[in-house]
């Protein structure tokens, strides 16, 4: 008996189950690559400021448990009260992190204080002299890696016997977070935070109105006195930038230990307050 001939076609393309395994390989990882950046450029493209009711504020806390200082806390709250802001967050060390950088403009705060570490870093790719914040992120090689690689964030190590964390550049600020500020001001109690204008144009770049800080290394009980001076004439006194930054340093002078001296960017907003800033 003859048998008959099957005349029906193979279902699919024969032609692609004969690639060799690394041309599927290769394929899979162009794909993946593909995916990858354009999770990436969502996330790091910025949107506009986020509209709140009221005047709020935030006190980014880095130093709580290494350095807690309540007093600080208490009257820097009650100067923001008297300033007209409803409500004051408060984020202690464990809640800073890369992410909390990054997310930070969402929230839509008018004035935001830092009080963290900060410093000039000589990092791995030979770029140094550049002002970083520091988070309070255990660092891994791995994470992070496309930013690590353009310099937005990097190792760092408050000192020599302290475990190595994360942090962030000026190219941070601009490049990754993920929205605008609302004009808010921005006073940087971290050493060096004011080394150069570097940090102060990255966060006015992306909407802050102004940005004060000091332009050396400072000692954490000299800058916690010397913040809470310039906080209470900016206001509960309502002086204006200029004013305030000029009384402050009058007051207390520079860091005894390092001449750090107060600053303001952009000189534009010297005879402004904070509440005509803010609006």
């Amino acid at each position: 008996m003859t048998k008959r001939k099957n005349n029906k076609r193979e279902k699919g393309n024969p032609r692609w189950r004969g690639l060799p395994w690394y041309l599927w390989t290769a394929f899979g990882l162009v794909i993946c690559l593909a995916a990858t950046l354009i999770v990436i450029t969502n996330l790091f493209t910025p949107t506009s400021p986020v509209q709140t009711d009221g005047l709020t504020a935030a006190i980014v806390d880095q130093l709580s448990a290494a350095a807690p200082n309540t007093d600080f806390i208490e009257q820097v709250t009650q100067d923001l009260k008297s300033a007209g802001f409803i409500k004051i967050d408060i984020y202690t060390q464990d809640e800073v992190t890369v992410d909390f950088y990054r997310q930070l403009p969402s929230h839509g705060y008018k004035l935001i204080i830092f009080r963290v570490h900060a410093g000039l870093l000589e990092n791995e790719t030979g770029r140094g002299n550049k002002i970083w914040m520091f988070t309070s992120q255990s660092y891994t090689r791995l994470q992070f890696y496309i930013a690590q690689l353009r310099n937005q964030v990097t190792v760092a190590k408050i000192s020599n016997t302290d475990a190595p964390v994360f942090a962030v550049s000026a190219k941070f600020v601009t490049d990754c977070m993920s929205h605008n500020f609302a004009n808010t001001v921005i006073i940087n109690m971290g050493c060096s935070a004011f080394y150069s204008s570097e940090m102060a144009q990255a966060y006015i770049k992306r909407g802050a109105s102004t940005y004060i800080g000091w332009d050396a290394s400072v000692g954490i009980t000299y800058v916690d006195d010397a913040a809470m001076t310039l906080l209470d004439k900016l206001c509960a006194q309502n002086m204006t930038i200029k004013q305030a930054v000029n009384e402050t340093v009058k007051e207390k002078g520079p860091d005894p230990n390092n001449n750090a001296n107060l600053k303001y960017y952009p000189q534009t907003n010297a005879d402004k307050t904070i509440q005509q800033l803010i609006k």
